[in-house]
């Protein structure tokens, strides 16, 4: 993000990863460039990175949920958890599957 964020990882804490599906109606969320900020392309909801994934603008009732992140001795970054439900599921994953 080229700041620091709150959940962020890095040696600025600036790393940061978010559910790509809006929590309006699961459509998916992209970067725009030149805001800075995730827009739903259905209906332009629009969500603050920087704010971690604050509804900014939109129909969507909920922030998008924060991909929680790790990085290993060698530097490389996994996602490791979800602070939030994924649109779409009732429970995200419960033991390695889905559960409806």
């Amino acid at each position: 993000m080229g700041c620091s964020v709150e959940g962020g990882i890095g040696a600025d804490k600036g790393i940061v990863a978010y559910s790509m599906f809006c929590t309006h109606l699961g459509c998916a969320v992209e970067l725009d460039q030149a805001s800075g900020m995730l827009v739903c392309e259905c209906h332009q909801s629009i969500y603050d990175p920087k704010q971690s994934g604050k509804v900014v603008e939109g129909p969507a009732p909920n922030n998008l949920p924060m991909i929680s992140l790790e990085i290993d001795k060698n530097g490389d970054i996994y996602a490791a958890g979800v602070a939030g439900l994924i649109y779409g599921l009732r429970n995200n994953l419960l033991d390695g599957e889905e559960v409806r």
